[in-house]
């Protein structure tokens, strides 16, 4: 069983620093002549401490090998990092500068730079760099682009696809960019295959800033690449700024690759491999991942292993737990990625399951977790409209209240609107399976029944029943019927004739908390004021800026 930790610690920083160095060192030993280990360690000895330099061949070979090793190791971490964003930002495990053909766009943008001489004054390669980064980001741009045109879901499969016929329609313009510029057919060439034969310490310093710069920038983004692997819709209601979010990122990617292409060429798959690799290592959480990547209680893909461990032995069998469960196909994917089992059964292997837990959504699963939720007696909440808002599926209701699953009805913040919620999770249910005359019954204990008995589970007294000692929990409805009305026909003038505006007074436990619309011992002024100042401190701290 794997288990990964939600941040790196200290030891794991200096081990991959150590690993780093020591693969340098050996770099910078191996190669068409051999330099013993020693000699290199001597070597880097007297630089930094000002003392002599050895003998032969070491003092000729080490200065031209290492800026070789260094611009190697940089445009790996560089690449690595890129494709690592570029993965999490679009939620495609294949997205990277080269699959997605970012990395054809630079190599044409600097290919003009060469043919037709662009410069910049005393930087030598600078106009192939601006060149590049400029034609990486205007690629990018229109890869997406004409793939949200053909698809707006953005899927992996259309996003490669137009990868894919974007670089081979690159490729065609760099031919003819080439046949106009006879006389640097070869230095062309040579760099299209990728090479960072010829590198100096002035590109292994370029290399280094732009790493540091937009690599900051990017681990800065680590948690907002998290909130992206919820959805779109998710991030944006906890409070991230998804167009700025995109754009920062997207520029940055863009530089970073510009950068590596204008000066070691087209090198490919760096950027796709290293992050797997990485993720295998230490999971999906970008706070790890993207320092990983460089090197080498939500919902269930947010939480490691050894958080549910921590969850179940601080809990010591008191209640249940309340998770969002297989809610998208990204969480059953992940789950089975990472951790080698489908969703609810990672949860029943670690004791989550039983009779006090609630499992937030369910859509995406499957004959047998449907049988372990009925076998460990745990509950169901389906929110329809946040479902659909998200674009995710159709919870499996019918099935679900077939094998006897206690089956509640939610809005996961979607609306404070229970008819509402009540209406669309009717509607939805009919047009998922194409029949006009089901889920009637099932939508309706949902809420008037399933709910109370759901909270019956956690509060002492009873709930959902107007009798003697059971809890006083009712509201009063505006409502003139203009059919006949009575306890035989009350569901269908809910669904048809209310909505939650109609009400006008509501009592729990006996206590009016609102009467006439107005709500009873509460500063509503007051509270909005300080939910807003909340809000604004979570914003703030999530987009880094000031609301």
């Amino acid at each position: 069983m794997r288990r990964y930790h939600e941040t790196f610690r200290l030891w794991e920083y200096l081990l991959f620093a150590v690993v780093t160095l020591a693969v340098l060192c050996l770099c910078v030993c191996i190669g068409s002549v051999r330099v013993p280990l020693g000699d290199t360690l001597a070597f880097f000895a007297a630089k930094l401490t000002g003392g002599a330099l050895p003998e032969g061949l070491v003092s000729s070979i080490i200065p031209i090998r290492l800026p070789r090793v260094l611009c190697v190791a940089l445009t790996g971490a560089a690449l690595s990092l890129a494709g690592a964003a570029m993965q999490g930002l679009l939620k495609n495990p294949l997205a990277d500068g080269s699959t997605l053909g970012v990395s054809s766009g630079a190599s044409l943008g600097a290919v003009c730079a060469i043919a037709f001489g662009v410069t910049l004054p005393g930087f030598p390669f600078a106009g192939t760099m601006v060149m590049a980064i400029l034609f990486a980001f205007g690629s990018l741009l229109v890869i997406l682009g004409l793939s949200y045109k053909l698809d707006r879901s953005l899927s992996t499969n259309t996003i490669i696809l137009i990868g894919v016929i974007f670089s081979m329609f690159v490729s065609s313009i760099m031919s003819i960019v080439i046949t106009f510029a006879a006389d640097k057919v070869q230095k062309i060439t040579f760099w299209t295959m990728g090479s960072l034969s010829g590198s100096t310490y002035q590109n292994a310093a370029v290399l280094a800033l732009a790493l540091a710069v937009c690599g900051a920038v990017i681990l800065l983004h680590a948690q907002i690449l998290n909130a992206f692997a919820v959805g779109e819709d998710n991030a944006r209601q906890i409070g991230v700024d998804v167009k700025r979010a995109k754009l920062v990122l997207l520029i940055t990617v863009s530089v970073l690759i510009g950068v590596c292409v204008s000066i070691g060429g087209t090198i490919g798959f760096v950027g796709l491999v290293t992050p797997h690799m990485a993720r295998m290592l230490v999971g999906p959480n970008h706070r790890r991942l993207l320092p990983a990547a460089m090197f080498g209680g939500h919902a269930l893909f947010t939480i490691s292993d050894k958080t549910f461990d921590r969850m179940v032995e601080a809990n010591n069998g008191r209640t249940g737990y309340h998770i969002h469960v297989s809610e998208g196909m990204n969480d059953v994917y992940d789950s089975l990625q990472n951790y080698g089992r489908r969703p609810v059964q990672r949860l029943h292997d670690h004791g989550i399951l039983g009779e006090k837990t609630i499992l937030g959504h369910c859509i995406h699963v499957n004959p047998a977790e449907i049988e372990l939720i009925q076998n460990t007696h745990t509950m169901v909440v389906n929110n329809p409209e946040s479902n659909m808002s998200n674009a995710v599926g159709v919870c499996p209701v019918l099935p679900l209240s077939k094998a006897g699953i206690l089956l509640g009805l939610g809005t996961d913040a979607w609306t404070n609107d229970m008819i509402e919620s009540l209406k669309a999770a009717l509607c939805v249910q009919r047009l998922n399976a194409c029949l006009p005359n089901v889920a009637w019954c099932e939508v309706t204990d949902m809420l008037f029944k399933n709910n109370a008995k759901i909270g019956a589970k956690y509060f002492p007294d009873e709930l959902g029943v107007l009798k003697a000692g059971a809890a006083a929990d009712m509201i009063v409805m505006d409502y003139k019927p203009f059919t006949p009305f009575s306890d035989e026909n009350i569901d269908g003038h809910i669904l048809f004739g209310m909505t939650g505006k109609l009400c006008r007074t509501t009592i729990a436990n006996g206590k009016i908390l609102m009467k006439d619309r107005e709500l009873i011992g509460i500063d509503e002024e007051a509270e909005n004021a300080h939910i807003l100042e909340a809000a604004k401190k979570l914003w703030g701290a999530l987009n880094h800026r000031e609301y």
